[in-house]
């Protein structure tokens, strides 16, 4: 009964460790995208609509909604929510069949190493988009667990 309890003890210690360990790896003090982009009251208009007519809880469910959207006009949306939802700033360019996406997220609450620094890579197979390189902080994600979660959170939201 004590080796379960010391097992117990140190299964505890272990995990603590390891999510000590993921928080300072995947937090940082410094952002790594630096100034937020100044939207103009027509970029703000222009990104709110684009997210309203977008907007996927207004869809049946079930449902899918294919969008044709510029660089400027997704640069412009992703500012604006990171803006107004993280306190963040984001870089992102679009190539064929290919999304990058650097984004610096502030974290509020947090007294020290509030930041979390995000790079991403989307790319497009078959009609379908996958997350081909993930970096939260300094630790890689694994492409194909970073689709898991992706496809897990997507199904609930």
């Amino acid at each position: 009964m004590r080796a379960l309890i010391k097992l117990l003890f140190l299964l505890t210690l272990l995990t603590l460790a390891a999510v000590a360990g993921v928080f300072l790896f995947v937090f940082s003090d410094t952002p790594q995208i630096t100034g937020q982009t100044v939207l103009a009251h027509q970029d703000i208009a222009q990104a709110r609509q684009i997210l309203r007519q977008n907007d996927p809880r207004n869809m049946p469910p079930g449902a899918t909604h294919v969008m044709e959207i510029g660089a400027k006009d997704l640069g412009l949306a992703t500012s604006y929510l990171l803006q107004q939802l993280a306190l963040g700033s984001a870089q992102l360019s679009l190539a064929k069949d290919r999304l990058d996406l650097q984004a610096s997220l502030r974290i509020p609450r947090m007294p020290w190493r509030n930041t979390l620094n995000l790079d991403a890579s989307i790319e497009t197979t078959d009609g379908q988009p996958r997350i081909a390189h993930l970096r939260l902080g300094r630790l890689d994600v694994p492409a194909g667990l970073a689709n898991l979660v992706a496809a897990k959170i997507l199904r609930h939201a």
